[in-house]
């Protein structure tokens, strides 16, 4: 054997035996459980996530879109993730929880972010996101509607 070609089986070795592992470590759960890579869950874990957003609904006084100083918390307005709502507080607060099953990276892709508008106000910010990224807040304005 030459030496190109102990060389050659030398190198081939060693990406089997680097590709071995790699599947050991993936299909044991070693690289999920350890985090380095956690959005790789080995095909028996049971992998559900969440998404968590808040809101803040505002009074827009001047109707310009943007929460100017003054301008306060809209109370008691219905805001919903996917599938899940609540009320805004006193505070114009609202915090909700979606559960995704079998979802284990990046649960908020797809998932849509509305509110319902009261009676005799409309919006002055669009009143459905996209989500865009993890644990977001969400803003909506709202004015009296002519």
């Amino acid at each position: 054997m030459s030496k190109t070609n102990r060389i050659l089986f030398a190198l081939a070795a060693l990406v089997l035996i680097a590709l071995f592992l790699g599947v050991l470590g993936y299909f044991s759960g070693f690289f999920y459980f350890s985090e380095t890579l956690p959005c790789a869950a080995p095909p028996w874990v049971q992998v559900d996530g969440y998404v968590m957003t808040n809101f803040y609904v505002w009074y827009d006084k001047n109707a310009n879109a943007i929460q100017d100083e003054g301008e306060p918390a809209f109370r008691g307005v219905t805001v919903h993730l996917g599938t899940e709502s609540s009320r805004t507080s006193q505070k114009g607060e609202a915090q909700v929880w979606l559960f995704r099953p079998n979802c284990v990276c990046n649960c908020w892709k797809d998932v849509k972010a509305w509110m319902d508008v009261p009676q005799g106000y409309r919006a002055t910010t669009p009143t459905e996101v996209m989500l865009s990224e993890a644990d977001q807040l969400v803003t909506f304005g709202l004015t009296r509607a002519p």
